[in-house]
């Protein structure tokens, strides 16, 4: 049997230039055998204030399964569970269920029956509706409500699964990271990295270098959450392809920066600093894209400051790293890097009092002594604390690497 469409809409509401203004229509597909009850509850959503209905009306189960197949589009059924051609009771939301598991159902029937109720309310009924009591505005809430308490559901599972997908994310990306320091005599080194959010843009790294040397890097891709995430992952996975075969650090970074802005084919930046150390001399030759890193004499304070020679990775096409700097680590001296996350937490409800660098150096002299991955943490949890109660709002990362005193 074919079905009818009656609509309701807001009246037109002229104005100066003779615009007309209408709302949404809310599209009920409504199934229900009787013609009286049908034209009751036509004219009771005609009358609705709030809302402009596009009542579908058809009188058996089969026509309304075939319009939800064919027509669809419906933002809600209101149902009659006595059909001529249905086995009554919750098997008729069963069979509209299984075209549409989503679709908020309100049922309307001549039946006061509170078990059945309550078990249509199990099979996924938003409402029950007996038709001696209830008037039209108890039909026209119940439409309402259902649609809003259907979307909410929909929206917390949508949520839920986003959460639990970046918390995998998260649980991935934090198994990217270095974790042990590296076994290297007569050196102490350590990392941490804490995101802003599940995911986040920092990055830090050691790897072999032509099976003599350490490699130490740190990154920071512009913004943080799974975007940069996933950046960093990339440039990660580059970095360490690229040292297995190349060794010098300009030709590394050179390389390094023209396949991320030939493949990674994003808007965003990357500042790192690379640094490659002979374990024997403490000789290290370094090469900062944007980024910056301290080195600290063995009383803990700050001995050279290392500056970057080259902008960001990704924003200039092609340009040429030089040979990298040269410097050294004398026994009893740190090489510190960071990222922005640490020297950019502020106070609370302040964007000009930032924790900076003086602070950072000076919670690391009072603390000199500790091992690297006791300063490394220590180092993060005071910036945090400086921004407490407030949320930090980027990531934050500290790569400590000691070379050992002689007496130690």
């Amino acid at each position: 049997m074919g079905g009818r469409t009656f609509t309701r809409r807001w009246p037109f509401l002229p104005n100066d230039d003779s615009v007309n203004m209408q709302s949404t229509q809310t599209k009920v597909l409504f199934v229900e055998d009787n013609p009286v009850d049908a034209r009751m509850i036509e004219r009771s959503l005609a009358r609705s204030v709030h809302t402009t209905f596009a009542l579908h009306h058809v009188s058996d189960l089969a026509s309304a399964l075939a319009d939800l197949r064919n027509v669809g589009d419906f933002d809600a059924v209101l149902l009659d569970l006595m059909l001529p051609d249905s086995l009554g009771g919750v098997d008729t939301i069963r069979a509209i269920h299984e075209i549409h598991r989503e679709i908020p159902i309100v049922v309307f029937t001549g039946m006061e029956d509170t078990e059945l109720a309550l078990a249509a309310v199990r099979e996924g009924a938003q409402d029950y509706l007996v038709k001696e009591k209830c008037d039209a505005e108890n039909v026209v809430r119940a439409i309402r409500y259902s649609i809003e308490r259907v979307r909410h559901t929909i929206d917390e599972r949508a949520l839920g699964e986003a959460r639990h997908q970046l918390g995998m994310g998260g649980r991935v990306q934090q198994a990217k990271f270095p974790r042990a320091a590296p076994d290297l005599p007569g050196y102490d080194i350590a990392g941490v990295c804490v995101p802003a959010e599940a995911t986040g843009g920092d990055y830090f790294d050691y790897f072999p270098i032509a099976d003599r040397y350490l490699g130490l890097a740190i990154g920071d891709a512009s913004g943080h959450g799974l975007g940069p995430a996933m950046v960093m992952s990339d440039v990660r996975a580059i970095l360490r392809t690229l040292t297995t075969v190349y060794s010098d650090i300009g030709d590394i970074m050179h390389l390094l920066n023209q396949i991320a802005v030939r493949d990674l084919n994003v808007n965003m930046f990357m500042t790192l600093f690379l640094v490659r150390l002979e374990p024997e001399t403490g000789g290290f030759h370094y090469a900062g894209a944007g980024h910056n890193a301290i080195v600290l004499n063995k009383h803990g304070e700050r001995r050279d400051e290392l500056p970057p020679a080259f902008p960001p990775l990704n924003v200039v096409a092609d340009f040429e790293f030089t040979a990298a700097t040269t410097d050294r680590l004398a026994p009893g001296e740190t090489l510190l890097l960071y990222t922005d996350g640490i020297t950019e937490s502020h106070a609370q409800g302040s964007h000009t009092n930032l924790f900076g660098e003086d602070r950072m150096l000076e919670l690391v002299r009072g603390q000199y002594l500790a091992p690297s991955n006791v300063l490394a943490r220590q180092i993060v949890e005071a910036a945090r604390e400086f921004a407490s109660p407030d949320d930090p709002e980027d990531d934050m990362t500290v790569v400590v690497a000691k070379r050992l005193s002689e007496e130690a």
